[in-house]
């Protein structure tokens, strides 16, 4: 960055390097530095909204994602994001309609099972299911907390650990 201040590759890497070890100021001020000098980057604009679903500033959040899903419509992991900040933010009827753009109907049955079991509190029996392990997501975790198996999801979440599985350590 030195070399070439307007690398905003670059200036992203550094927001996701500060974000990493919670320095969120410090992380915004550079992914704004690099949207000034690149507005349609959908990277950028991903990033933007993960500093800031991090910092559980859930509607800023979705706004960052909806700009990254218009620059990009196939940006599966800024779709997924959404959905985590509508299911915290109890906004169903959204979440339905972000449904019609996944692509994946496991996806969509995983997501609906969390906002039953966080929302409606669903006695739901969680039965091993091989899509919990796609995606980016850690469905094991995330289906065992909110079906009361805390046991069950924190074995799940040492097995990632310990295994140095991105999506558990991130």
């Amino acid at each position: 960055l030195k070399q070439y201040p307007s690398f905003t590759e670059g200036l992203e890497a550094m927001a996701e390097l500060y974000y990493a070890v919670g320095f969120f100021d410090q992380g915004h001020d550079c992914i704004e530095q690099a949207l000034a000098r690149n507005p349609l980057s959908p990277n950028h604009h991903y990033t933007k909204g993960v500093l800031y679903y991090l910092s559980n500033n859930l509607e800023s959040a979705i706004q960052s994602f909806d700009r990254c899903i218009e620059l990009d419509t196939h940006w599966v992991l800024a779709i997924q994001l959404k959905a985590c900040c509508l299911i915290l933010m109890s906004k169903e009827e959204e979440l339905q309609h972000l449904f019609s753009k996944m692509e994946n109907t496991w996806e969509v049955q995983n997501f609906q099972l969390l906002y039953d079991l966080m929302h409606k509190g669903a006695a739901t029996s969680i039965k091993p299911n091989p899509t919990y392990e796609k995606g980016y997501l850690t469905w094991q975790v995330y289906l065992q907390v909110y079906s009361g198996d805390q046991d069950s999801a924190i074995e799940k979440l040492n097995w990632g650990v310990e295994n140095h599985i991105g999506q558990y350590i991130g």
